[in-house]
């Protein structure tokens, strides 16, 4: 019998005995609870007082906390009946205060903030889609439970619970080797059939659009006073000030349609002779506008005044003062008319998308509509039509309760179902013969009391969208000509596993109590162990199994494959949360759900962090998101040059000998290289000419000398480049002198810097 341990508030726990009727209850997305009656005994009397409001129960792997206790005495005894949910609900207490931040999310960002400091971790384990937030779609500010559920339902997701991770699946269960069949496993039955919210049409609606008004038609002013030029359709003006044109429309709004160019002048319009607004037709550039004059009116009949203004007074007619034009369309054959109206949108055109479903099970039933669905998160009308497919009941809703006996002898791979497991259901006598999925399980693991299971094919709250890729992997592996695996299937390390295997290099035991092993004939130290509980292998004759795979997960210490085909993998560390959703690589802070970073090809996206790159010396080039190189190298000013130097023309001369200072340059050492090209030519070949670069201590840091006497010669005019090797880059602020001086004193030198750089 397995132990069931009471812990209270303050960390005591004990062992509980003399408990009666334990049953466990558990539901698809759902309930998960405990409950039991106990009564005070001599054997239980240090742990009875421990069983109160807010303990934990520890039974079976799982904690529970008792949310309620029926207490009472019996013929003078205490008693308790106790019921208690899994910890999991606590995360009701957690509250996220701060709020997602707009934009496309993932199921994995959504969980990460939903989950933040509750103490659980979660696996996503298929694939699923983006959501987008709008502006007005707050994810945030509430408990962490009832974030979690609106993220199931966002993302149509199901989960179970394995100890303190969440999995987070399109569908929980399987389709097991089992079947529930009258006068086999079925002990007693009963079965509804629900046709009330059979539907075979839906409709549903997407976002609401903000902007409540809408484009109805368009007209020409309908009168006008004053002088006016038209030249043609449907360029109209008048340079007259006090002119006017009048309109009347109804509707919410309106739009005036004009040219516009450098003689364009001002119009102030009166609606209803209060509301003005004032328009100009100036524009820089020729084209045509339309502006809004009035928006967001009481649907109602509305007349209009224009009056010309004259000048625009920021902008002086092209053609000068005093001769502006009032430019305003107008247009009898085509659709360039003066004035847009606007009205308030009406039934469906208040929404961003719309979609209709008729199901194939109206050629059965007939069109029934179900109810509409409306979603302020969906905007595009693919994704809204997917939602009707989700939401439609198009089917009779079939509930069957139904106790089993475990079949734990009778050759069964599954002794009984588990939760969210579709199992084929069979029932003679009341003509029931379909696959339905197990929606609940009562059971009672301490007595024979045959469980209760609840099976539908009613759609529950969360639990109802799959994607099922089994096609189009078989179709990558199995080959339907030939019957056979596809050759290209196997890695290298496949084909030498199989060639083990098939070279007989191991061969199998059946020791009593120890399931299959498969012992290497040549190190009796190493085998593979095949139990109910796993597959294990070890190296050391069983005393460790660094190698397994259980029902907890797979542990290995080298994996070798060609490929790791998955959907999501997970990596929670102290600081972030690392995860490849199938669309992107993305590391997550923990603590801080709005600051990411995102890795998909041909894109790198960081958000409120830093990149750092550091180059092979050591040097850091970006830091923290922030380029460390400067490229300035900038000369001193005024010149730092010597007086035994001149300059003529574009060049640096002396007479000296010694090399004297022609200019100081100061830059940041974040490059390994200085580059200087120089151009040099001498008065005469016989003295040269000589140019340096120095550091500040005046050792020659790079130099280069010539006897060239031809100032248009292409080496003085592009010249040379020479290479000064800063060592590492440190960061700081260097600086070098140019140097130059002639080989024979009185014979000039000339010299010149025409480009630096830094490079590496």
């Amino acid at each position: 019998m397995p132990d069931l341990v009471v812990t209270n508030l303050a960390g005591q726990s004990e062992l509980l005995t003399d408990y009666k009727n334990l049953s466990r209850k558990r539901k698809v997305n759902g309930d998960r609870s405990l409950t039991f009656f106990v009564v005070q005994t001599l054997s239980n009397a240090h742990a009875f007082p421990l069983v109160c409001e807010e303990s934990t129960l520890e039974y079976m792997g799982d904690r529970y906390r008792i949310k309620g206790i029926d207490e009472r005495a019996i013929a003078g005894t205490p008693v308790k009946d106790v019921s208690a949910s899994h910890v999991f609900f606590d995360i009701i207490d957690v509250h996220q205060y701060e709020v997602l931040s707009p934009g496309t999310k993932n199921i994995s960002e959504i969980m990460s903030f939903a989950l933040k400091g509750t103490g659980w971790t979660f696996s996503i384990i298929d694939a699923f889609g983006t959501i987008k937030l709008e502006d007005d779609d707050e994810f945030g500010n509430d408990n962490a439970l009832a974030l979690f559920q609106r993220a199931l339902e966002l993302f149509q997701a199901e989960f179970e619970l394995s100890g303190t991770d969440v999995r987070i699946r399109t569908k929980i269960g399987s389709t097991p080797d089992f079947q529930f069949r009258f006068g086999h496993n079925v002990k007693t039955l009963s079965r509804n059939v629900n046709t009330n919210d059979l539907s075979t049409f839906i409709k549903g609606y997407g976002k609401e659009l903000t902007e409540k008004d809408i484009k109805d038609t368009s007209i020409n002013y309908a009168s006008r006073t004053g002088t006016w030029a038209d030249v043609a359709d449907p360029h109209h003006y008048t340079s007259q000030v006090g002119a006017t044109f009048t309109a009347s429309f109804t509707g919410t709004g309106v739009f005036f349609r004009h040219y516009a160019d450098n003689r364009g002048g001002v119009w102030e319009f009166v609606l209803n002779g209060d509301k003005k607004k004032r328009v100009s037709t100036w524009s820089s550039a020729a084209q045509t506008k339309v502006v809004e004059l009035f928006r967001n009116l009481d649907e109602g009949t509305y007349s209009m005044v224009a009056t010309f203004k004259g000048d625009d007074s920021k902008h002086v007619p092209s053609t000068g003062k005093g001769t502006s034009r009032g430019w305003a369309y107008r247009d009898l054959a085509g659709s360039n008319k003066t004035l847009d109206i606007y009205r308030e949108r009406v039934g469906d055109e208040r929404f961003s998308c719309l979609a209709e479903y008729t199901s194939p099970m109206a050629s059965v039933y007939g069109i029934r509509h179900a109810p509409p669905v409306k979603s302020d998160s969906i905007t595009d009308q693919a994704k809204l039509l997917a939602a009707l497919k989700r939401a439609i009941i198009d089917k009779p809703e079939i509930s069957i309760e139904l106790e089993f006996i475990e079949l734990q002898n009778a050759g069964f791979t599954i002794t009984k179902p588990g939760l969210g497991d579709t199992v084929p259901t069979i029932y003679e006598p009341l003509g029931v013969d379909v696959d339905l999925r197990v929606m609940e399980i009562e059971d009672y693991p301490e007595s024979y009391q045959s469980p209760k299971v609840a099976l539908s094919n009613v759609r529950r709250k969360f639990a109802d969208v799959q994607f099922d890729r089994a096609k189009a992997i078989l179709d990558k592996i199995w080959d339907e000509n030939s019957g056979k695996i596809r050759y290209n299937v196997y890695t290298e390390a496949v084909k030498k596993a199989t060639a083990a295997l098939n070279n007989s290099l191991t061969q199998l035991e059946y020791p009593e109590g120890m399931g299959i092993i498969a012992r290497d004939p040549n190190d009796a130290s190493r085998f593979v162990a095949v139990r109910s509980s796993g597959i294990g292998v070890t190296t050391d004759g069983g005393e460790t199994f660094g190698e397994a795979i259980t029902a907890d997960g797979v542990t290995t210490s080298l994996l070798t494959a060609g490929q790791i085909k998955t959907n999501n993998i997970q990596i929670i560390g102290n600081d972030d949360l690392f995860y490849w959703d199938g669309n992107y690589l993305i590391a997550i802070n923990a603590t801080d759900p709005n600051r990411w970073i995102r890795l998909k090809s041909g894109e790198l996206y960081i958000k409120r962090g830093g990149i750092y790159i550091e180059r092979p010396d050591g040097y850091v080039v970006v830091n923290d998101g922030i380029l460390q190189n400067d490229f300035n190298i900038n000369g001193a000013t005024p010149p730092f040059t010597d007086t035994p130097i001149t300059v003529n023309g574009y060049w640096w001369q002396t007479i000296e000998t010694h090399p004297y200072n022609c200019q100081f340059y100061t830059f940041k050492h974040d490059s390994r290289y200085l580059k200087v090209r120089v151009g040099l030519y001498a008065e005469s070949a016989s003295g040269g000419s000589r140019i340096s670069v120095t550091d500040t201590n005046g050792t020659i840091l790079a130099q280069r000398s010539t006897s060239i006497t031809d100032s248009n010669d292409d080496l003085p005019v592009f010249g040379e480049t020479l290479t000064v090797d800063l060592g590492v880059p440190t960061g700081d602020m260097i600086s070098v002198y140019v140097r130059l001086n002639t080989g024979a004193y009185g014979s000039k030198a000339f010299g010149r810097v025409i480009r630096m750089w830094k490079e590496g």
